[in-house]
């Protein structure tokens, strides 16, 4: 297992236990997880990691969470979404390997390594793809889709098992297809409740009471103030609900507003504080995705971690309070260096080391065609 240290970076810990900001400090990882955080220099044992970053005139936060992402939209993004049911209708199980893996791809780029990735169709394909890139994912399964395979169990629990450690599961649902045996799918694959649509308070704090973890997509303005006292429920916004976001809630993105950044400086307009809009990218977005040993830098915690570049030209220099430092980040402003996920260096120097050129260029070639069947122009 890989050991990495990161040293002489400004690390933005998001941590409850340490200080929000430590300027020169060093992370130190191993086995996947962070085990040791500090300002100055590392203590001589942490000195000889396999893997050692300069981290001057860098930053290092928590990973960037997206709640909720659509494939079929990101690859339509620049397109009429009319031809959306086209794609649905006609793509195959490599199609959707490799539509997967270019968008996981873009995210990684962005700095993003923990996912809510909407799912319609061939899971199992999406699944290896998930396990190529390299992305902490979440795969949203609609409760729909399961009715029709003969057992959704045993699908599902194959779909985990490609790998384990980066592929999580989760039910999207409405009020109406929230059935006891639905729940107990969910309770027998350890999967996630993803629910659209109103329900009343009561039920709701019945269900979490059971042990279920619900996450809300895009709760309506009234719903939303109705909800803001469950404290163990989590929400997700997307474009559609940017102005019912509050604290503690996560961002996705859709078709109408596909980069998670504009979607943040969307939200630094509606006057909200970019500590809160990069908390709700990082601690708050893992939260809402389940993944609740990440989110922060502190010891104990998994490594899900992504590198700014802060002395590129484009962006240097960041001066200002700490809020400055926070609204350059949420802006998407600053470069991606780096990315961790567990012990694997997925971007490193801006470039993508767990798929080849000959996996992209594969994926180009096949989305090409893809597009072309949808009587699509490529650019």
């Amino acid at each position: 297992m890989l050991k990495i240290l990161i040293t002489n970076v400004t690390i933005i810990t998001m941590s409850h236990v340490l200080e929000l900001i430590i300027k020169k400090g060093y992370v130190y990882v191993e086995n996947g997880v962070i085990k040791a955080v500090g300002p100055g220099e590392p203590p001589p044992e942490y000195e000889f990691a396999d893997y050692v970053i300069e981290g001057k005139g860098k930053i290092i936060t928590p990973g960037l969470c997206i709640g909720y992402f659509d494939p079929y939209q990101y690859l339509l993004r620049f397109s009429s979404k009319e031809k959306l049911r086209e794609l649905l209708d006609t793509i195959s199980r490599n199609d959707t390997y490799y539509i997967v893996a270019v968008a996981l791809s873009s995210l990684l780029m962005r700095g993003v390594s923990c996912i809510g990735l909407m799912l319609l169709k061939h899971f199992e394909f999406a699944a290896k793809a998930i396990k190529d890139i390299y992305v902490m994912t979440r795969m949203l399964i609609p409760a729909t889709s399961l009715y029709e395979i003969d057992n959704a169990e045993l699908m599902l629990r194959r779909i985990v098992a490609i790998e384990p450690k980066v592929i999580k599961l989760g039910i999207i649902t409405d009020r109406e297809a929230l059935t006891p045996k639905l729940l107990s799918l969910v309770k027998t694959t350890n999967s996630h409740i993803y629910l659209s649509g109103g329900i009343q308070e009561k039920e709701l704090r019945n269900i979490l009471s059971q042990g279920y973890r619900i996450t809300i997509l895009d709760p309506e303005e009234t719903y939303a103030k109705e909800l803001s006292s469950i404290e163990d429920l989590n929400l997700v916004v997307t474009s559609k609900g940017l102005s019912f976001w509050r604290s503690k809630s996560g961002i996705g993105v859709t078709s109408e507003n596909i980069d998670i950044f504009s979607n943040c400086k969307r939200l630094l307009e509606l006057g909200k504080n970019p500590i809160d809009i990069f908390a709700s990218l990082t601690t708050w977005g893992a939260e809402a995705l389940g993944f609740g040993n990440t989110g922060s830098i502190e010891p104990g915690k998994l490594a899900l971690l992504t590198i700014f570049n802060a002395q590129n030209p484009q962006i240097w220099p960041i001066a200002g309070s700490m809020e400055s430092l926070f609204r350059a980040l949420v802006s998407g402003n600053v470069p991606v260096e780096t990315v961790i996920v567990y012990d694997d260096i997925v971007i490193d120097n801006g470039e993508l080391l767990t798929a080849g050129e000959s996996l992209l260029q594969k994926a180009r070639d096949r989305i090409s065609d893809v597009l072309k069947r949808l009587n699509l122009e490529i650019f």
